[in-house]
């Protein structure tokens, strides 16, 4: 895909997911098709888990190497590129419930260094994990190998909750983080 198609070309949008960028059904719309591989799943996940969710793979972002080198903050070297999440802004566009987030690389005092103390002061009302479209897109990837790659509490890591937020943070992103008990159950996995 070209930018502009990903990026919503000569259009200012707010968000970039307001663009009118490709959308996986557009080509792949024959995954529900009766001789489809892997049918049912898509078939029971279908406008509600985004494709991401399943067709992502972990990447690595600036934030891994630039907070350390440019901001000597090693704390957040190890951000996680992706977590599976819920949307925390549904739209017509992107309904979906179950959404990848990514973590904004940014923290309170990050401009102190720079001599811009409380340059962020709304910090903490803040969302600091948002959806992701990673384009990293693969067939195959490590959560839809076996089904149960993401069901089950054996999996939380893969989800965002309460202890990958901070607890001054935990307001603002609540509406991204999945309780435990929202954690999809194991299932009778027919990859397996």
């Amino acid at each position: 895909h070209k930018a502009d198609q990903m990026h919503g070309g000569e259009k200012a949008a707010s968000s970039r997911y307001e663009s009118q960028g490709p959308q996986c059904l557009t080509c792949h719309d024959g995954i529900y098709a009766a001789d489809a591989p892997n049918k049912e799943a898509h078939s029971l996940h279908k406008g509600r888990v985004s494709c991401q969710v399943c067709h992502s793979t972990a990447y690595t972002n600036c934030a891994q190497c630039h907070l350390d080198k440019d901001f000597s903050q090693d704390k957040y070297k190890e951000w996680t590129a992706f977590k599976i999440g819920f949307n925390p802004a549904p739209t017509e566009a992107r309904p979906e419930k179950v959404v990848t987030v990514r973590h904004v690389p940014v923290w309170e005092g990050m401009f102190d260094k720079a001599g811009a103390e409380g340059m962020l002061p709304t910090f903490a009302g803040q969302p600091t994990w948002k959806s992701a479209t990673p384009h990293t897109i693969r067939r195959q990837t490590p959560q839809n190998a076996k089904c149960n790659n993401c069901h089950g509490v054996a999996n939380m890591n893969l989800y965002l909750t309460r202890a990958d937020v901070p607890a001054e943070l935990r307001a603002a992103n609540r509406p991204a983080m999945v309780p435990p008990a929202k954690i999809p159950k194991p299932v009778a996995d027919k990859k397996e």
